[in-house]
């Protein structure tokens, strides 16, 4: 999936029921999870356990794509 954030746009904590990969195509953001905060910008990626509990924080436009990992899905 294809997300678009405008400087300041917030995404308060929430869980996914699986795990995730985070990438910045573009911009900055901010990153909370686990007691930590980390600067996702372009280059970086994140992976978020299933139920982790995260926020996320744009530092300035940016587009993060999020690719949902379940294993359901395999062949």
């Amino acid at each position: 999936m294809l997300f678009y954030f405008d400087t300041g746009q917030v995404l308060t904590e929430h869980t996914a029921a699986v795990p995730a990969l985070l990438q910045v195509l573009d911009g900055h953001l901010r990153i909370t999870a686990d007691g930590r905060t980390v600067d996702l910008v372009p280059g970086r990626l994140v992976h978020l356990a299933a139920r982790l509990p995260h926020a996320l924080e744009a530092v300035e436009p940016s587009r993060l794509l999020l690719t949902m990992l379940d294993s359901r899905l395999q062949g």
